[in-house]
């Protein structure tokens, strides 16, 4: 027998020197330059064609040959080319194998380009070191012969072969030299030069390359142990939406599967693509007013996409598809190990391939609420993941990431509080399982159970850290466990999914995978808009400055009933701004009114001997003199007996006051005094519910027992200041055909005037009945014991000897509400810390005669004395009655009746109130004490609340 290598050196140098003619090409399969030639990504390597008429894929390669008179082509497969697709190794797919038969697939589709193949194909099989069989080539070695069935075209010659065997190293020799075996017909043998007319057998056999065709589908198409059919289809899906794809060396695996018949051919997509100004967002008003909800002002959405393929082209994908124009990766690396890859007017598009930096930021066992973030800046943030993070690499890297994972899940629901389902302890043990067969290097593979177990373990961590938090999640998988596992967590969006490899050929895939990515992103910024809505709400009080927190840092008092007594006055400016305000005092267990009764009587008479003060009717305008300095010696005497001072006031502009109003509705503010029962329904309810419930609570660690007195001044107004002139008779009528309202005359001779009484006693009941009704389900109920209106105008009356009860108590003190109206900076700022509706001056104005001529005071001319001893300030009141406040007191009703959703669906996306406001107040208590116990479920519900209310 003749030794083996010299004759296949021998011949293949004479190929080289030309001396068996020019009729034959060699190339090497490990050279990148040919190998992308023979994969039809390279034509120029038998330089242009001058009709240019090339046919597409790989039949321009057997064209491009026919063109330069090469009839034999031998692939010599002495390995493969490092190819630039990241992790993913193609080896398995891309062999000579693979070429011959996707060239005879592409063959088979096409008759005229069977009818004139005139190649024989000679695959010659050096040995490879380190290189395992791939699945087509283990197929191939179990024929006898190892002949690709249905191609007869093609050879197969090992160098271990033996001499004789009829595709062995003699036979290849032979070819190439010309000559044939005297022991075989020539017909077995392929010539050096073979004429269209001598072929007596077609180029392929329809029937055994439909097999074959069946197996080399099967192989590139099923998942197997090592993950690489999830590999194949990131190289290959990028390119399924791009009209140019972003990685040149994932072409020939296209070419592979465009010849199987598993993606389009080019012009063949029949759908949309993906290109610079044609994204995938919708373009209608209900869109953009959904990004104005989800992003703050002037700002972008952070789009965090965590895929270890992205640089394979998904990064690009993702881009485009959000309209982004893309940005070069290196140049805008951030520290937090994200990439800026691209961004626009509303997103800013980010990646990453390291899944640790998402388990870094789950952190321990801390609650996250509303607090989850993967990047360090303050803009609105929202996720897109890929559940499989390991591709190409170990598995035990991927299962030392599943333990991880396991631990932050048991610490997770150990510290209880979780806003979803807690994952089960027998599924995290069956992980931990797996990962230590893993581990001690036992087999274990990616298609068990506990693998795609694992695999969701870190979208459902996050939902579990933060229920508010929006997590695309971008993978295909497509695997029911995967999507049974998500369904539970409802911030866990999974109709934007990869394509798979089957599916990459099907009619408009881009038309629908699109549609999956809109749907997938309006769930995601509905949620990510009351996310910020809920984060745009102000900061609670830091503990220096909270009043609860002063009041709870005293000592425990023992158990009893607390009084809650509020004394409101009102007052009205020339302009028609109206405000109610006053006092809300509190008693605790134990410190008897009594106290604070003998400390008013000894003030009074300190005030009345010093002749600042008398008790025959001039109350208020020594009180206004000498508030400030009799409003620190009641706060001084009341906190020695635990007593709490709060000042409290709404303001309100009054419209139309002559009459003139805009509709006939019985409750319009505008009508009649309407604005003045509102400002006392919302001072009631802030005092009450906001300022006494804080405070109590702040001293004792359960909803004590507490006695609500209050005490309202009555509200009489002239007839002629509500009518129009003349037409006194027609609204007398009309207030007592619509609000059964009497009017009456009052006052002495001479001074005899028509007053209309809004607000008597029976009104003051009623008011009070009605806030206390609205928190009938609440946590906090005082029981009403005290609800009077009391004419304060007339001269003092006597004081009563019996201590058990004081109008002499209710009369000063609401001497001192109405001195405080008048002057609202001259009571101790405790009061105001303490309370809500904190005034601030905005101007000065002259001070004019208070007469029934001149009403409207006169802006304070420049050549007058500007000293504020003759001018008086003008105040803007920081709680004012509007739709804010109003949303804002449902909220608080809802919030301390257990209704958390509902209340935050009335509580957020209002501008934030003032500083020492009641608005301010309600908002920071609901993100003080209600967001941090918002479960997944509360959200999902406050989405469908918001929803509804933009509907209607």
């Amino acid at each position: 027998m003749e030794p083996v290598a010299s004759p296949i050196i021998d011949a293949l140098q004479a190929i080289a020197n030309g001396k068996t003619g020019g009729g034959v090409r060699v190339v090497s399969y490990r050279r990148r330059d040919q190998f992308m030639w023979l994969w039809s990504v390279e034509r120029s390597i038998e330089g242009p064609v001058e009709d240019g008429s090339f046919p597409l894929g790989l039949r321009g390669v057997a064209h491009g040959l026919a063109l330069a008179s090469k009839e034999v082509l031998v692939i010599v497969w002495d390995g493969a080319p490092r190819l630039d697709t990241g992790s993913v190794d193609t080896t398995r797919y891309l062999t000579p194998l693979d070429w011959v038969v996707a060239l005879a697939c592409e063959l088979e589709a096409d008759d005229e380009a069977r009818a004139e193949f005139e190649l024989a194909v000679w695959i010659l099989c050096l040995p490879r070191e380190g290189a395992a069989a791939s699945e087509t080539e283990r197929f191939i070695d179990s024929i006898p012969g190892g002949q690709i069935p249905g191609i007869p075209w093609a050879h197969i010659c090992r160098i271990a072969s033996d001499d004789d065997d009829p595709n062995g190293p003699r036979a290849f020799v032979n070819a190439l030299a010309g000559r044939a075996p005297r022991t075989a017909p020539t017909s077995v043998w392929p010539t050096l030069f073979r004429r269209k007319e001598r072929r007596s057998t077609p180029p392929t056999a329809t029937g055994a390359l439909l097999q074959t065709k069946g197996v080399w589908t099967s192989v590139f198409t099923r998942p197997s142990a090592d993950a690489s059919h999830h590999d194949v289809a990131n190289l290959l899906g990028p390119q399924r939406f791009l009209e140019e794809s972003s990685l040149p060396d994932a072409a020939p695996l296209r070419q592979l599967a465009q010849s199987l018949g598993l993606f389009p051919g080019r012009g063949e997509h029949g759908d949309q693509l993906l290109a610079p100004g044609r994204d995938w967002l919708p373009d209608d008003a209900a869109w953009k007013g959904l990004l104005i909800r989800a992003k703050p002002q002037a700002d972008r959405i952070s789009v965090c996409l965590v895929d270890d393929m992205w640089r394979l082209g998904w990064g690009a994908v993702v881009c485009l598809a959000f309209g982004a124009d893309q940005q070069d990766a290196k140049e805008a690396t951030l520290p937090n190990g994200f990439a800026r890859i691209g961004e626009n007017a509303h997103f800013r598009v980010l990646a990453t391939d390291a899944p640790d930096v998402v388990k870094d930021a789950l952190g321990g066992a801390s609650d996250l609420r509303f607090g989850f973030r993967l990047t360090s800046s303050p803009t609105a943030e929202m996720a897109v993941l890929d559940l499989r993070l390991f591709g190409g690499q170990a598995l035990r890297r991927e299962a030392a990431f599943f333990t991880k994972l396991v631990g932050i899940a048991r610490r997770r629901t150990e510290a209880g509080n979780l806003p979803w389902q807690p994952i089960e302890e027998e599924e995290l043990a069956r992980i931990e399982l797996w990962c230590d067969i893993v581990t001690k290097g036992r087999h274990a593979t990616r298609e068990a159970v506990e693998y795609i177990e694992g695999m969701t373990l870190l979208p459902r961590l996050i939902a579990l850290a933060d229920p508010a938090y929006p997590i695309i999640v971008f993978s295909s998988t497509g695997r029911r466990l995967v999507a049974e596992k998500l369904r539970p967590y409802g911030n866990l969006f999974t109709t934007f999914e990869k394509p798979h490899v089957t599916t990459m050929d099907s009619d408009y895939l881009a038309f629908r995978v699109a549609s999956g990515f809109r749907r997938s992103l309006r769930e995601a910024l509905d949620l990510l808009a009351v996310r910020q809505s809920c984060l745009e709400l102000p900061a609670p009080l830091s503990p220096p400055h909270s009043p609860t927190t002063q009041v709870a840092s005293r000592p425990a008092r023992p158990a009893g009933h607390w009084t809650t007594e509020v004394l409101l006055d009102e007052t009205e400016d020339a302009e028609g701004r109206l405000t109610v305000g006053g006092l809300t005092v509190l008693y605790p267990p134990g410190s008897s009114s009594r106290a604070l009764d003998t400390d008013l009587w000894n003030l009074d008479t300190d005030l009345e001997k010093s002749q600042r003060i008398d008790c025959k009717g001039k109350f208020k305008p020594r009180l206004r003199n000498n508030l400030k300095q009799l409003g620190a010696q009641i706060e001084d005497r009341a906190g020695e007996n635990g007593i709490q001072i709060a000042a409290v006031a709404v303001a309100g502009p009054r419209e139309n006051r002559n009459g003139a109003h805009a509709g006939d509705e019985l409750f319009d503010e505008r009508r009649h005094d309407n604005l003045h029962r509102e400002l006392v329904r919302a001072v009631l309810e802030g005092a009450i519910y906001e300022v006494a419930r804080r405070l109590v609570h702040g001293g004792l660690p359960t909803p004590p027992s507490v006695w609500l007195d209050v005490r309202l001044p009555t509200r009489v107004k002239p007839l002629h200041l509500l009518a129009n002139t003349g037409d006194e008779n027609r609204y007398r009528t009309m207030l007592w055909e619509d609000l059964g309202i009497e009017t009456r005359y009052e006052g002495g001779v001479g001074r005899r005037e028509e007053v209309v009484h809004f607000m008597d006693e029976g009104t003051a009941r009623a008011l009070v009945e009605e806030v206390v009704q609205h928190y009938t389900e609440s946590t906090f109920r005082p029981v009403s014991r005290v609800a009077v209106a009391v004419k304060l105008n007339a001269s003092a009356a006597p004081r009563p000897p019996d201590w058990r009860v004081s109008p002499f108590r209710a009369r000063f003190l609401h001497y001192v509400a109405d001195a405080l109206l008048a002057d609202p900076g001259n009571v101790p700022d405790a009061w105001w810390s303490r309370g809500f509706g904190k005034p601030e001056v905005v101007e000065w104005r002259w001070r004019m005669p208070r007469t029934r001529e001149v009403r409207r005071a006169a802006t304070l001319p420049k050549d007058v004395d500007r000293s504020r001893s003759k001018a008086r300030p003008v105040y803007e009141w920081t709680s004012r009655h509007d739709e804010r406040l109003r949303s804002l007191l449902r909220a608080q009703r809802h919030l301390l009746a257990g209704a958390t959703p509902e209340a935050f669906a009335d509580g957020i996306g209002h501008e934030n109130g003032k500083d020492g406001s009641l608005e301010l107040r309600i908002q920071q208590r609901l993100l003080r004490e209600a967001l941090s116990t918002l479960n997944g479920s509360d959200v999902q519900t406050l989405q469908r609340l918001q929803a509804a209310r933009r509907r209607t």
